[in-house]
């Protein structure tokens, strides 16, 4: 019995551990047999409607914007597109890549995605990283094999890129991983043309010690030393001739560096260039020469400094001029002075002009002393033959009259066309220079070829006061004289001496000008010689050169009594000149108010409209000739025409400020009507100034006028108004309902304009209405950031009431935004934050060091300014004192503990890796 039990046990014993090696065999196969079931990313993707594979890839791109790695492989394994891309087309790895995400950044490349895959704009993953200043993420790209070598749509390399941007580490890096040094990108500009422009030290020595191209050039063929001399960086320029750089290399425009040098005005650089042999008398395109720019750019520093190295005086540009007429023409009186002695005064430029012609010409009267001082030949004549005296009189010049007149210019020296200074001066009716010249001797019955006499040419220019005073002083009408015998003909109605002067040439000149008889007579109110004139058939409708009729030329006169004879020989009451003025629209301009009734008598067009599609009831308007508008209306002139701009009579009389003819239309008119740039009659009575203004909008007020009507800006009547600082308008706009929180198209309310228009008291106004003080413009700015940026010290201190620490959409706070020492102080007073950080990182102190002011960092630090913050590339105060070349800040801020980034992130580190 017991040997059976004993084989019983012995096979149920074998037979469990039979069961429990299956099990064991089971425990590797179920979870094999399992995964051979499961669905790969691919195919659980597939089973996806539209709909989802959008939320699934959406969900993913967000995981990597946002840094959320463990969603990111979870989606990924859910079926998520490595390779899908946002409305910007940019891919999983370039958020990361913007965003700063290394971890993310692992898994994408290990899942397979293309580290050098670029968007539209032919950015990589490795360029966004470099832009957003991404150290550690462009370190890891570049580590993790991304092309260096690969450039943008614009040429940019991701060096180039990080030039632009200051990445000292990665410019390192790249360098030593082979990238080209000398690639081109935007307008072939390589990475030592962007060290020099961003005057960026640390970049330019490393990039020149790794052995970048010095005599590189970029599409305006600029060397890096012309780029050096443009941005006035002369520790860069003196670097590059120590290295032996082509100093008379020029660019496409034929600028060198000494001509750029002239054109920033620095003496310093100059000097440098010339004393490593720069061509003293090489021109650019126009042949200018170095002494010809600076002689024009009126820096007498630099041209000093080239005479006394021996620049040629007497080279002539393509102009022919030399660069004493080039200071002449430019009133550098200080530097004539220092050429005159120096230069042949007699050399005439491509007009004829010599120097003495040139001052006088531009009236420069010091500059006509010292060259007549100098020997200038008095009697030198242009290419019409005027001398220097001659020129004086018709410019009615009477300093540089007796100038001339003290050093014995002769008053009969006659032109090419035989007139004398005073025939001139009569002919253009300088009454002032008549005086002079007659009193010196002029002889006042002179004549030119033609036997024009200087009485002839006053009375065919209708100069009336020159003419009295030369008929009294004795002159005499020349005898062959056009003109007079054309107004003695027409005075006696004389038509046939008329067409025998007809046939000489003489008249076909005159009549060239628009004189015929007729104008000539009417312009000169006589009216018998009208009478003749008219009974002897001439033509009542000839016009002059404007296309004027008698008539409109009797209007334009305020001749009344000629006016009154051409309307008795029918002469046309709607003719229009060449401006499409009539009869009336010219009445209405003047102001006659007897004209006027006569022409509306008449039935004159009341609604004719010139040009600019103006009426005769808007040019009573713009004129505020209230009795010719009462007539106007009296004669049922429309009130809602408009001209090309939109504008009514209304419009224009308050436009022009005019209160009685303002008060006379707005009476029965739409107050509310708009022009094309949708101003109302509010938005135009507030733009006049405060005397015209305030009634004009009282009154609109108590005849109910919308209060909030918007302009083609956006801007209402409360915001112009808080623009001006008018408070009475304001508190008046206010009361009648105006919407304080309005906001124009860039996002500003009342209380924004008038901040940055420093207007305090208006300010404080809307403040007192509730104005929101926190409001924010399109760029985040509040009304405080607003009056910092600006430095308005009264905005600043009507607004200490809102938050002294609001931050725009760049992170910046007031005390960073402002240069204005006083509103630091100020906002430092009220509790602002001196330590505040923008969001790349940059703190007051270190916005101060890069911009040089130096009072303002004593302030700061005294107040207790952080020196050895961290902008977001590892920058400190000291570190942009230095590259700015600051060095007086820089020793003060070592003084003060200040350290470079590389020493805080040192430190850093240390203290990190002890705790």
């Amino acid at each position: 019995m017991d040997y059976l039990w004993h084989s019983v046990d012995s096979l149920v014993k074998t037979y469990m551990g039979f069961i429990r090696f299956l099990l064991f065999c089971f425990s590797f196969l179920i979870p094999l047999i399992f995964l051979s079931c499961a669905k790969s990313p691919l195919a659980l993707r597939n089973e996806l409607s539209i709909q989802e594979i959008i939320t699934l890839d959406e969900a993913f791109l967000e995981s990597a914007r946002t840094g959320n790695t463990q969603k990111l492989t979870q989606l990924l394994q859910q079926g998520a597109d490595l390779h899908s891309l946002d409305s910007n087309a940019e891919n999983a790895l370039f958020l990361s890549a913007r965003y700063g995400h290394i971890k993310n950044i692992e898994i994408l490349l290990q899942e397979g995605v293309d580290i050098n895959f670029k968007n539209p704009k032919g950015y990589t993953a490795l360029m966004i990283a470099i832009q957003e200043k991404q150290i550690q993420v462009a370190s890891y790209l570049i580590q993790s094999g991304a092309d260096i070598h690969i450039s943008d749509q614009e040429g940019d390399t991701p060096l180039i890129l990080a030039t632009i941007v200051q990445l000292h580490p990665i410019i390192e890096l790249l360098l030593q991983k082979g990238a080209n040094i000398n690639a081109q990108g935007t307008k072939g500009k390589s990475s030592l043309h962007i060290a020099i422009e961003n005057k960026d030290w640390i970049a330019f020595s490393h990039l020149s010690a790794k052995g970048a191209n010095l005599e590189i050039r970029n599409d305006d063929g600029d060397t890096p030393l012309l780029t050096a001399i443009d941005e006035d960086s002369e520790s860069m320029v003196r670097f590059l001739l120590e290295h032996r750089v082509n100093v008379n290399i020029h660019n496409k425009d034929k600028n060198t560096p000494l001509l750029l040098a002239i054109e920033r005005g620095n003496l310093q650089i100059c000097k440098l260039l010339l004393q490593n042999q720069a061509n003293i008398e090489q021109a650019d395109i126009l042949n200018f020469t170095p002494l010809m720019a600076a002689s024009r750019d009126g820096h007498i520093h630099i041209v000093n400094y080239l005479l006394q190295q021996g620049a040629n005086t007497n080279t002539t540009n393509t102009n022919g001029d030399t660069a004493l007429l080039i200071a002449l023409f430019y009133g550098h009186s200080s530097i004539v002075q220092l050429l005159i002695p120096k230069t042949n005064l007699e050399v005439r430029n491509n007009e004829g002009n010599t120097a003495l012609l040139s001052a006088v010409i531009y009236g420069d009267k010091e500059s006509a002393t010292l060259l007549l001082s100098n020997k200038a030949h008095i009697e030198t004549k242009d290419s019409e033959g005027n001398t220097p005296l001659a020129i004086a009189a018709l410019n009615d010049d009477i300093e540089i009259i007796q100038l001339l007149l003290k050093h014995k210019a002769h008053l009969e020296n006659r032109n090419l066309n035989g007139a004398t200074p005073l025939l001139l001066a009569s002919t253009n009716g300088n009454i002032q220079a008549v005086k002079t010249l007659v009193k010196a001797g002029a002889n006042i019955n002179a004549k030119d070829n033609r036997s024009f006499s200087v009485l002839d040419g006053a009375i065919e220019r209708v100069y009336d006061q020159v003419s009295n005073y030369l008929q009294a002083a004795g002159a005499k009408k020349g005898i062959d004289s056009l003109s007079a015998k054309i107004l003695v003909a027409a005075q006696e109605g004389n038509i046939k001496e008329l067409n025998k002067l007809a046939e000489r040439r003489s008249i076909l000149e005159a009549r060239k000008q628009g004189a015929t008889p007729l104008i000539l007579a009417t312009a000169n109110n006589q009216t018998h010689a009208i009478e003749r004139l008219l009974k002897a058939k001439a033509d009542i409708e000839a016009r002059d050169l404007e296309g004027n009729t008698p008539l409109m030329i009797a209007i334009k006169n305020n001749h009344i009594t000629s006016f009154n004879l051409l309307l008795a020989y029918k002469a046309s009451i709607n003719a229009r000149n060449k401006y499409a003025s009539t009869p009336l629209i010219e009445v209405a301009k003047i102001g006659n108010q007897t004209m006027l009734k006569t022409l509306l008598a008449a039935k004159a067009d009341i609604e004719a409209r010139d040009e600019n599609q103006w009426t005769p009831l808007m040019w009573a308007a713009e004129e505020g000739n209230t009795q010719n508008i009462t007539l106007l209306l009296q004669a049922k002139a429309r009130q809602d025409t408009r001209d090309k701009n939109g504008n009514t009579a209304l419009m224009i009389a308050t436009m022009e400020g005019n209160l009685g003819a303002f008060h006379l239309l707005v009476q029965k008119n739409n107050i509310n009507q708009k022009n094309q740039e949708q101003k109302s009659i509010l938005h135009l009575a507030i733009n006049n100034n405060k005397e015209t203004a305030l009634p004009m909008t009282q009154k609109l007020l108590q005849l109910g006028v919308k209060v909030n009507v918007k302009d083609n800006h956006q801007e209402t009547p409360l915001m112009l108004a808080a623009k001006r600082g008018d408070k009475e308008i304001l508190d008046m706009l206010i009361a009648a309902g105006a919407d304080i929180e309005q906001k124009n198209e860039q996002g500003f309310t009342p209380i924004m304009l008038a901040t940055i228009h420093n207007k305090k008291t208006a300010i404080e106004t809307l403040i007192a209405a509730g104005a929101d003080t926190s409001v924010r413009d399109t760029r985040g700015f509040t009304p405080l950031l607003l009056a910092a940026e600006g430095g308005f010290i009264n905005a600043t201190t009507a607004l200490l009431n809102s938050d002294i620490n609001a931050k725009n959409n760049k992170g910046e706070s007031a005390i960073a935004l402002t240069a204005n020492l006083e509103i630091i102080k100020i906002l430092t007073e009220r509790g602002a934050d001196l330590n505040t950080q923008d969001f790349q990182g940059a703190t007051p102190l270190m916005i101060a060091a890069t911009n040089g002011r130096f009072k303002t960092i004593e302030y700061l630090i005294s107040e207790g300014a952080n020196p050895n913050l961290l902008d977001k590339s590892g920058r400190s105060a000291l570190d942009e004192s230095l590259q700015e070349g600051f060095l007086e800040i820089a020793d003060y801020l070592i003084d003060k503990g200040a350290k470079k980034g590389a020493e805080i992130y040192q430190h850093n580190s240390i203290t990190k890796d002890k705790l």
